[in-house]
């Protein structure tokens, strides 16, 4: 999150000597309301501690998980803003992470989706990096 708004205010900066040139305020603008967006979630972050049963899903979780085909899937718990489900992160508030919360290592979660319902069984729950 510090690397997008470094990443942000570089380009701000980038900008604003080009908007000096070209008359580009819009996009300044954007960047400036984009890096104060950051900040603010920036300033309100705190860090999430593992439970004390650290086989209980919670929010910053891994979660290993096995269907009824025996395939198996990996998926970290995390707040909105890093949420990345391409990586595996899911956002707590989706109904996967909402089943899962509070559920241990071996319980089977029920999840329904489209064509149905779907059994998952919880394999593993550890915290900290994949």
């Amino acid at each position: 999150m510090r690397q997008r708004l470094l990443d942000f205010q570089e380009q701000r900066r980038a900008l604003g000597n080009k908007a000096e040139n070209s008359n580009n305020p819009a996009a300044v603008k954007r960047l400036e309301l984009e890096c104060q967006k950051l900040q603010l979630i920036l300033e309100s972050a705190a860090i999430a501690e593992p439970p004390s049963d650290p086989e209980t899903v919670a929010l910053g979780a891994w979660v290993r998980l096995r269907d009824e085909d025996g395939e198996e899937e990996t998926y970290q718990i995390v707040g909105a803003e890093e949420a990345d489900p391409d990586e595996g992160r899911i956002n707590a508030a989706s109904p996967l992470a909402r089943a899962l919360l509070n559920r241990r290592t071996g319980e089977k979660v029920r999840l329904k989706i489209p064509a149905g319902q779907r059994e998952l069984t919880i394999i593993s729950v550890h915290y900290g990096n994949s």
